[in-house]
């Protein structure tokens, strides 16, 4: 018999009788950790990373070197690859003389994507088994810097590269970031494709499109106070200012250049235009205006995004946190995809985690968005550089791109960022190439 064979069967020999001679009230039983675990990692794409991890091994004292830890990573492809553990140590627990095992787990570069990190707790404790988010690093290379003359405050920007600039004097229209049309008296511009949806202070809708680097105004309405959310065909206004129970839909009739409206049955805390219908996201409700009816859900849900395929959800509910990984407590820690056009009686797509160290912008959901509004998380204050990740699924699973730090502004397409002065942005087309 091998050396290591024996001293496998040795460690099993040590647990055989420690189970035999540990009274009744103290005898060792199966893994049970009273410890959070982490619901997954987010690593950065080839780049080897090394994480501390601490566990609660049997309820009853084991001599040093009874506990061993095997890791394994499987790879999208099916593909197995065993993993070294560094550092590994057994302690106990002095309260509930409990044995702990505690080691490092070097983790080598990876592809990005979604893999599992299986860990066996021997001899014959526990399994884990934990996703591991593999992001795409994209700050060095992410957009295109712009200069301006002045500030950009409230930036927005046509597909066909039209940039849009508000402040309490109006908005301007710049071309090459030279003006090319002011608007003095809007208070609310949303560009979505190349559509500009402008709201005056004389409570005037207009709708323009941005054809052949000019604008071009489509249609005109009245009688609104907020402009709240948009997309090519219809923006949602707001009667009496926000928060207020009334709302009106604005739809562009192409047919005949005008906009038609309707009253809105539905107040909730952020609102998207969904197809032919609105959908209304509040905590634990989700309503469809075109059915008239509401589905209460089980979690405590706020909006975190929807792109063309999902709308997503974040279980808005208190994490017990993870202090192994030096994850903060009461964050959110689920994401839940809902698919679209949203159906009442469509039930989840899915639920996926969010990674200990990141989070929604706040729980609270965001009302007024143009477009499609991406899904972002954000890196906690804990979590070392302020940093932006996007999310997207695919059908290899949740993909995560690692942007520069909070954007300014953002739409279905695009991302913008502070630049390195107060004259510069910085712009990320949407979809991001692969």
């Amino acid at each position: 018999m091998s050396g290591a064979a024996l001293n496998g069967w040795v460690k099993y020999l040590w647990l055989a009788v420690l189970l035999a001679a540990c009274p009744e009230e103290t005898r060792c039983r199966t893994f049970s950790s009273t410890r959070p675990t982490p619901s997954s990692l987010l690593v950065m794409a080839g780049k080897p990373q090394t994480f501390s991890f601490v566990f609660d091994g049997p309820f009853c004292e084991l001599p040093e070197g009874a506990l061993s830890v095997r890791p394994t990573l499987s790879a999208p492809s099916g593909v197995m690859v065993r993993l070294e553990v560094e550092r590994l140590r057994q302690g106990s627990d002095p309260v509930s003389r409990g044995a702990t095992i505690e080691f490092d787990l070097a983790l080598p570069a990876l592809a990005p994507g979604t893999t599992f990190l299986q860990l066996f707790v021997e001899p014959a404790v526990g399994a884990l088994q934990i996703p591991v988010f593999v992001a795409t690093d994209r700050r060095a290379d992410a957009g295109t810097l712009l200069s301006f003359d002045a500030p950009c405050p409230l930036p927005a920007r046509t597909r066909a590269g039209t940039m849009f600039c508000g402040a309490d004097g109006g908005f301007v229209a710049l071309r090459d970031s030279q003006p090319s049309a002011a608007f003095p008296r809007v208070k609310r511009a949303i560009a979505v494709g190349n559509v500009v949806w402008m709201l005056d202070t004389s409570q005037q809708l207009r709708r323009y499109e941005d054809r052949d680097g000019g604008l071009l105004l489509t249609a005109t309405g009245s009688e609104a106070r907020g402009l709240i959310v948009a997309d090519e065909g219809a923006a949602v206004l707001s009667d009496f200012g926000f928060p207020n129970t009334s709302f009106s839909q604005f739809n562009y009739d192409p047919a005949l250049g005008a906009l038609t409206s309707r009253p809105v049955p539905l107040f909730a805390e952020a609102l998207l235009l969904d197809g032919a219908g609105l959908v209304a996201v509040s905590q634990r409700a989700i309503s469809i205006d075109a059915e008239m009816s509401s589905t209460t859900r089980t979690d405590d849900t706020g909006l975190l995004g929807y792109d063309a395929q999902f709308l997503w959800l974040f279980d808005n509910r208190p994490n017990p946190g993870t202090p192994f990984l030096g994850g903060p407590a009461n964050e959110p820690s689920r994401m839940v995809l809902l698919r679209r056009p949203v159906r009442l009686d469509g039930g989840e797509a899915f639920t996926t985690t969010i990674p200990p160290g990141w989070a929604p912008a706040g729980k609270g959901a965001r009302l007024e968005v143009g477009g499609e509004l991406p899904p972002l998380l954000y890196s906690l204050p804990d979590a070392g550089v302020r940093r932006t990740v996007l999310l997207r699924q695919t059908s290899e699973g949740t993909t995560f791109d690692v942007l520069p730090a909070d954007p300014v502004s953002f739409s279905r397409d695009w991302l913008i960022f502070a630049g390195s002065t107060s004259r510069e942005l910085r712009l990320v087309p949407l979809p991001l190439s692969p």
